[in-house]
């Protein structure tokens, strides 16, 4: 289960309702438990080993200031209009009374700032002006669909890391699986 593997820190914050009072310290890590730690998703981060990978949709400014001193940082920008509708299925998920209202209604909380990581231009601005810092690898979500190998390679240059031929492979079938599922999907009205 992925949520295990990387923590999206910032699923916690979305749950309107958590199924436990307090972290799940001694629950066995589960298909079934994946909610109970996702409800506490920055407990969870805390508590895992060291060197980790974590998700978040927060800005670096949100972050701690030395987060680019001490890690490396991977960050995926994307066109604000996709932006905004990825993000509206992201919230429905943990919100599903927001998909009855539709989408206009969320969209314009999302231009007023009035959720979180919004908006998400100011996000990127600030993540673009630290582009050039070693440990900042940074890049758009139209890049990698126009050239996933390209970005692919720059990620493990950054990364110092190297891929057999198998994993390209597994990376590759991956991203077309991706790719066709988003396209699948249907946009919000």
């Amino acid at each position: 289960m992925q949520f295990y593997r990387v923590p999206f820190i910032d699923l916690g914050l979305m749950m309107s309702e958590k199924p436990d009072a307090t972290y799940p310290e001694d629950a066995p890590k589960t298909e079934e438990n994946v909610s109970r730690f996702i409800a506490y998703s920055y407990d969870f981060a805390q508590k895992m080993e060291r060197p980790r990978t974590l998700k978040t949709h927060q800005p670096l400014s949100q972050m701690p200031e030395c987060l680019l001193d001490k890690a490396k940082v991977v960050f995926v920008a994307r066109n604000i209009k996709d932006m905004a509708v990825s993000y509206f299925h992201h919230y429905c998920l943990f919100k599903p009374h927001l998909k009855e209202k539709g989408f206009k209604p969320w969209a314009s909380l999302f231009r007023q700032s009035l959720i979180s990581c919004s908006p998400g231009l100011p996000m990127m601005l600030e993540a673009w002006e630290k582009r050039n810092h070693p440990n900042m690898f940074f890049t758009t979500y139209e890049d990698l669909k126009r050239d996933f190998d390209k970005e692919a390679e720059r990620l493990m240059k950054f990364l110092g890391v190297a891929l057999s031929k198998e994993k390209m492979v597994s990376l590759q079938f991956g991203k077309l699986f991706c790719l066709k599922h988003s396209c699948e999907k249907k946009r919000p009205t």
